[in-house]
């Protein structure tokens, strides 16, 4: 579907052409970003947890046009390398998380990946760790557009990982990015998580969706075939009907797909969607 010729590595960074205009940044197996490239200005979705000078790269491909900056959620694998650029959008429910967004989380992050997940990251002695003063914030929601010049992307909202949770649809390049609101190993956990079924809703909404032709995640697969996102449909259903209650973790893998929740059944309570979650992620 796309030009694997185009894939390159930059100062460490692999970089690679999946649309018109539009590249996957992987910074050093940490997180994917993407910069979507109009004929006014570019836009990045997301900054990754900032272990070294995006801005650099991204300045390159996009000929020196203004860079913004969307951000899927305001975690520090997706936060982190915020403060390079002048320019954020996201959503106001990420403000709690942003603040916690610190150069500490973010290196307690890599270390996690290093320690606990065994991945190849970037060494601690190489990183060179984006600081700077905060931008300007944007706050966007559900149905809003950015434009590039050309091009426009759609904001639509993805509760799961965090109840701000955003995903951003390139209309003319028909690409859908997602953060994580699809990641293979999904932790509901974390104070400001969104409910299991509001998961389970937004997954669902991407599998209607057809004004897309590819899904694109932070982590690991890259794109995401549809297929896997019913697998992680199914994994949801299994939680759905673990009802015990009890206040430990529980842990459901399906095909790859693990969702780990802490107090299960709080989480699955009753959960009527807003009339924009019942609509497909469609342009306007």
């Amino acid at each position: 579907m796309f030009d694997r010729s185009r894939r390159t590595r930059r100062a460490g960074y692999d970089v690679e052409g999946i649309g018109e205009g539009v590249y996957r940044i992987n910074e050093y197996n940490v997180a994917n970003c993407y910069l979507v490239i109009g004929s006014e200005k570019a836009l990045l979705i997301d900054t990754g947890a900032g272990v070294n000078d995006l801005g650099n790269i991204v300045t390159s491909l996009a000929g020196n046009k203004p860079v913004e900056v969307a951000l899927t959620t305001a975690l520090p694998w997706h936060a982190g390398g915020r403060s390079r650029f002048g320019k954020i959008y996201l959503s106001e429910k990420e403000i709690p998380l942003l603040k916690r967004c610190t150069l500490a989380a973010r290196k307690a992050y890599l270390a996690g990946l290093k320690f606990f997940f065994r991945l190849k990251v970037i060494r601690f002695r190489n990183c060179r760790w984006v600081r700077g003063e905060e931008p300007e914030r944007v706050f966007v929601k559900e149905g809003d557009a950015i434009d590039l010049g050309g091009k426009t992307v759609r904001v639509y909202e993805s509760k799961g990982i965090t109840r701000g949770a955003l995903s951003y649809l390139a209309e003319e390049n028909r690409l859908l990015f997602v953060g994580d609101t699809y990641n293979p190993c999904t932790y509901l956990g974390i104070k400001r998580a969104a409910k299991t079924e509001e998961l389970k809703t937004t997954l669902q909404r991407i599998l209607r969706g057809n004004t897309y032709d590819a899904i694109f995640a932070t982590h690991f697969v890259a794109p995401v075939p549809r297929d896997k996102v019913q697998d992680a449909v199914d994994c949801i259903e299994r939680i759905v009907r673990h009802t015990n209650g009890l206040p430990f973790p529980h842990v459901s893998s399906y095909r790859g797909y693990t969702v780990v929740n802490w107090g299960h059944k709080r989480r699955v309570r009753r959960h009527r969607p807003k009339k924009s979650e019942s609509d497909d992620f469609a342009g306007e």
